[in-house]
């Protein structure tokens, strides 16, 4: 029971990222293909085909993560895709460069090692998921099935509001505090 309920946490989690983020840049193109070309390894050429077969790759993890007997191949594909993401990500932060995510379509926040991290974390879940509807042929009753569901769901809004606290902008750096400079003779003061 307890692998049956890993595998559907699994699945629910990917498969409801994968439809936000598929959704989210589905509805703003131009923005996720500044991100692609934000990478600076597809040619320009080939940003609508990349883009194209990006969106396919999430709605196809999406639509293999509904059913039971699909699931194990959706979540093999998302742990690739998310290992191919997480890659790319890594490499845009050891280049130093600062690629806004699109991830979920417009974006301010710049790829950050939270980005990468979160990738790999989904991977693993998925990866998780894999090995755990390998093991079990169980079924989940009603009122498990459920709570597990409603589980899986709140973490998928905890990972996609992630992203979104992620685009807060740091505070600048606060100056050290120095007390004005006063002068004896006049009883003036002055900052420094």
């Amino acid at each position: 029971m307890v692998a049956e309920a890993v595998f559907l946490v699994a699945r629910v989690v990917v498969g409801g990222m994968f439809l936000v983020a598929l959704v989210s840049k589905a509805r703003d193109l131009p923005s996720f293909r500044t991100a692609v070309r934000g990478f600076g390894v597809v040619p320009r050429r080939l940003e609508r085909p990349v883009v194209a077969a990006v969106l396919g790759a999430e709605a196809a993890v999406v639509l293999l993560l509904v059913g039971r007997s699909s699931a194990a191949v959706g979540l093999g594909a998302a742990a690739l895709l998310l290992t191919a993401f997480a890659t790319g990500m890594a490499r845009v932060l050891a280049r130093g460069d600062r690629v806004p995510c699109g991830c979920f379509g417009r974006s301010t926040a710049p790829i950050g090692r939270a980005h990468v991290w979160r990738n790999g974390l989904l991977a693993g879940a998925a990866v998780t998921g894999l090995v755990a509807g390998a093991s079990s042929h169980a079924r989940l009753d009603g009122p498990v099935l459920l709570v597990v569901s409603l589980f899986a769901a709140a973490v998928v809004v905890v990972l996609v509001l992630s992203d979104q606290l992620l685009a807060v902008p740091e505070p600048p750096p606060r100056r050290p505090h120095r007390p004005p400079v006063g002068n004896p003779s006049t009883g003036a003061t002055r900052k420094r």
